[in-house]
């Protein structure tokens, strides 16, 4: 009996098919790549923008509660500095605000825990965002740690309106908050704080 191979119609691959096939594979993939990439370190923008903003509102809100003025009544607020307070018709040493020159912390006031006035947050310039924020009293725990890790911040108070001598005053102090987080958009916020 004589022994029949029949291998009928087969198809397959050719190298040449199988070479091209793979060409555009990594063509498809590379275009893929180049547009899902770019948007995943976009995702991060966001939350790092958010993180800013709620930095910068809660410092903001702490500074808003505090004085006006090392000068002013800490006491319900009755007198404010640059008033005769006594009704002796002169200012007193202690019933002026301070001058421009001399804003910024007091003696002794080297935390947020001391701040008792606004301007003594001009302490605060420069500084990274954990050495301000970490006080004895209000510790900051290690999440919030290395959430705020590498964020800057740049702070500046001044008397708004007040004239260039270094005596100048007014009844507002403007308050400048930058937020430089890392590798990301700085951010600039202000706030005005009036002599009441």
């Amino acid at each position: 009996m004589a022994v029949r191979s029949s291998i009928g119609n087969l198809s397959a691959f050719t190298l040449v098919e199988l070479v091209a096939g793979l060409a555009l594979f990594a063509i498809v993939m590379t275009i893929i790549l180049s547009t899902l990439l770019p948007q995943a370190s976009r995702s991060v923008n966001p939350i790092i923008q958010v993180r800013t903003v709620e930095l910068a509102q809660s410092l903001l809100d702490e500074m808003a509660g505090k004085a006006f003025d090392e000068q002013s009544d800490r006491g319900g607020g009755r007198y404010r500095c640059d008033e005769d307070a006594d009704g002796s018709g002169v200012l007193e040493a202690d019933e002026i605000c301070t001058v421009k020159a001399n804003l910024g912390c007091d003696a002794g006031e080297t935390s947020r825990d001391q701040f008792d006035d606004v301007d003594d947050y001009r302490c605060l310039d420069g500084l990274n965002a954990v050495q301000a924020l970490d006080t004895t009293e209000r510790p900051m725990s290690a999440e919030d740690k290395a959430f705020y890790q590498g964020f800057v911040l740049g702070i500046s108070v001044d008397y708004e309106g007040a004239g260039a001598a270094p005596t100048d005053r007014s009844a507002y102090k403007r308050v400048r908050l930058t937020v430089s987080p890392p590798g990301g958009q700085t951010m600039v916020f202000g706030s005005i704080k009036g002599n009441y």
